[in-house]
């Protein structure tokens, strides 16, 4: 399995993972892709961070590749995401924060995969990554769920009840989806968004909450014998 992975390699190496050249009826693996927004090397285990603050994460490291030299090709969520989903440069896909739409002739894996037989879905913790109601429009191509449903906040609001939504949701929303009981295989991406705009120890807090949602998926994923069948990839995005 895979931990971290450099945007512009992902969508080779998926594809050539869901289409062997040398195998062409080999079994297709469920592929789980898992964003980590503003999550700082230096606070992780298995990069020698001492907080203890990543078990999970450290766990799957230790089974799997890490890629210390990897660069996100640009530093905001939304063009970052979009370089892995499409496995082209800012250049070519032209995502931002004002909005620009997915082109219809960009490659886009769930595209590629929902046509090649797979269950698709999203589950984002962020209005930055909603394809409606944010700047991430027409992102929700090729999936049959992209679960984000986030609005601009009203007076009395807090962000967490508008345009931001904490990891151990996200996790409990994508748990309920792979519960469904239809075919597969499936892609499932999840995208965490809690250390983003937080500062000391409350980022602290932040990393170790979107630490433990990916281990409530990991624990989730073993109990129903899907964790061997899964290819895993977790991309981090930090300054």
């Amino acid at each position: 399995m895979f931990r971290r992975l450099g945007p512009w390699l992902l969508l080779v190496i998926l594809v050539l993972l869901v289409f062997p050249v040398d195998s062409p009826a080999a079994t297709k693996p469920n592929i789980i892709l898992i964003t980590l927004d503003s999550t700082r090397a230096d606070r992780m285990g298995f990069l020698g961070a001492n907080a203890s603050l990543t078990p999970s994460l450290d766990g799957i490291a230790h089974q799997g590749i890490t890629f210390l030299q990897a660069y996100a090709q640009a530093p905001t969520t939304v063009v970052s995401n979009a370089t892995i989903l499409t496995g082209t440069y800012p250049q070519i896909h032209q995502a931002s924060e004002s909005g620009t739409s997915l082109a219809a002739a960009v490659p886009y894996l769930p595209d590629v995969l929902h046509a090649n037989g797979y269950r698709t879905a999203a589950f984002v913790g962020s209005i930055l990554l909603d394809p409606r109601n944010g700047p991430y429009q027409g992102y929700d191509r090729g999936f049959d769920v992209y679960d984000s449903g986030f609005h601009e906040a009203q007076r009395g609001e807090s962000r967490f009840q508008s345009v931001e939504r904490h990891g151990d949701q996200v996790a409990a929303r994508a748990i309920k989806w792979l519960t469904s009981d239809k075919p597969r295989p499936l892609f499932l991406w999840r995208h965490l968004h809690d250390p983003a705009a937080v500062t000391g120890v409350s980022y602290d807090h932040a990393v170790a909450s979107s630490d433990a949602a990916v281990g409530k998926l990991i624990s989730f994923l073993r109990a129903q014998s899907l964790y061997d069948d899964s290819l895993i990839v977790v991309a981090s995005f930090f300054v």
